[in-house]
């Protein structure tokens, strides 16, 4: 969903104790001020093994490295901002949005779960 008002619901992670993420005027944004290298917004969601689709809207980022989403097999990397659209076979249970030393705005994450016919 978007983050209209703040950024429950995601759990907030890095190896350094301060995730870096902050909710900022309706977006999801991270600092490269924060403590880690690796700043995480997780959900624990998915079913291992099911194919999602996972949308995101990546409205900013800058400095020397790319925003992830992992836990989809191999993570994807993003280095410049755009609409991403990604169908997925979930790894694990969770899903990360990870950032490694850049800044970057995100908004709008949506992940459904899709249904195959056959």
């Amino acid at each position: 969903g978007d983050f209209a008002t703040d950024l429950s619901g995601w759990q907030l992670l890095d190896a350094g104790g301060t995730s870096g993420w902050v909710w900022d005027a309706g977006r999801a944004s991270s600092s490269l001020a924060a403590a880690s290298k690796f700043r995480f917004m997780r959900q624990t969601m998915l079913e291992a093994g099911v194919r999602y689709l996972t949308t995101i809207d990546l409205i900013a980022i800058d400095g020397s490295s790319d925003m992830y989403i992992d836990t989809i097999g191999n993570p994807y990397s993003f280095t410049t901002p755009q609409s991403i659209s990604i169908p997925f076979t979930a790894d694990a249970t969770q899903y990360d949005i990870r950032v490694s030393s850049a800044s970057c705005s995100i908004d709008n994450v949506s992940v459904k779960r899709l249904i195959e016919v056959v």
